[in-house]
């Protein structure tokens, strides 16, 4: 630890140890992101990207429901069955097609 490295905010001094790396204790660091590819059409095109992935996955989800909805599918041929290998599918498909409980 070095000497406090004090800045003035909001007329308030703040002192505080400097480490070894020029950086103080207790400071958070943020990556700041680098305009040059920020604003390339590299960047542009993987963020269009992440969008249609994002919002497929959506959509994915919706035709799944409404599927079940439509067809009317028992939920219990999807659903997880302990000890049996017809209930290992239902480990991937269950949090897909459920059922409003009904009291």
């Amino acid at each position: 630890m070095g000497a406090p490295q004090c800045e003035s905010v909001a007329r308030l001094a703040l002192c505080s140890p400097v480490r070894a790396d020029g950086y103080a204790v207790g400071t958070m660091q943020f990556d700041v992101p680098n305009p040059a590819y920020t604003g390339s059409l590299q960047a542009r095109a993987h963020s269009r990207l992440a969008l249609k992935i994002a919002f497929g996955f959506v959509a994915l989800l919706w035709v799944i429901s409404l599927t079940n909805w439509g067809l009317d599918l028992d939920p219990e041929v999807s659903s997880i069955r302990p000890r049996q290998w017809a209930g290992l599918p239902g480990i991937v498909f269950a949090p897909l097609v459920h059922s409003a409980s009904s009291t």
